[in-house]
């Protein structure tokens, strides 16, 4: 799955959303197309997200089917983790720091359940996405105020039972936050019309063969090979 060209949702709730990051290197992205040329070739389905981002779609996906059987999101997106569930887990294959989250690991090492990361999210702020959340609150703050109120939505409500400063402190953008949770809330309402079928790996086409030697994938080209010659 990757993201769409134009901009989302977020854009028009953030005009300033990700405007910080960096133009995509040029030889990087002239190998976006042919890279997607050969995972089809290789019978892997490749989507482009419209209406949302790439994990607004993993979101919907994982959403629909942790129902049927288990869900295992290969990443290390920290926005993944509000994903997690009894039969979503994450799974980073980094070398050397292949690392595991579950939902119950998730909650014993921050405290929280996974639909208030949203939340957490939203008031430290996502530099990378340019969020910039509440001023002054960071982590160790967040997480303090959502293990007394669960929600932005209850903090809101129990304003008054905050100490003066701490009302002093969010006052000011108590209603920007609840934007700020817009953007780091990942959709689950995209992607209806996919099924499991249209996600299944099919078979590697005649032409990856030539793709191989066009761009000179020799260990793919080898493999390639061995396994025509055992069929």
């Amino acid at each position: 799955i990757t993201d769409g060209k134009g901009p989302t949702f977020r854009n028009e709730l953030l005009p300033t959303y990700k405007a910080n990051r960096p133009r995509m290197p040029e030889g990087l992205a002239a190998q976006l197309e042919p890279l997607k040329a050969g995972l089809r070739l290789l019978g892997v389905p490749v989507l482009e997200a419209q209406d949302g981002e790439a994990d607004d779609y993993i979101a919907s996906l994982a959403g629909r089917f942790k129902g049927q059987r288990s869900v295992v999101l290969v990443g290390a997106d920290k926005d993944l983790r509000q994903c997690l569930d009894e039969d979503v887990v994450m799974w980073d294959p980094a070398q050397g720091k292949e690392k595991l989250i579950t939902r119950d690991g998730f909650v014993e090492e921050t405290g929280l359940q996974p639909h208030q990361w949203a939340d957490y999210q939203a008031m430290i702020g996502d530099a990378a996405d340019n969020i910039p959340g509440i001023p002054k609150v960071g982590p160790k703050t967040a997480m303090g105020f959502l293990r007394r109120f669960p929600s932005l939505d209850q903090l809101r409500k129990n304003f008054d039972r905050l100490t003066a400063k701490e009302q002093t402190l969010l006052a000011p953008h108590m209603e920007q936050v609840f934007v700020y949770r817009q953007l780091t809330t990942l959709r689950t309402d995209l992607c209806a019309e996919l099924a499991l079928d249209d996600l299944t790996v099919g078979p590697v086409d005649e032409g990856a063969l030539e793709f191989f030697k066009e761009y000179e994938f020799r260990s793919l080209l080898s493999e390639f090979q061995a396994l025509a010659a055992k069929s």
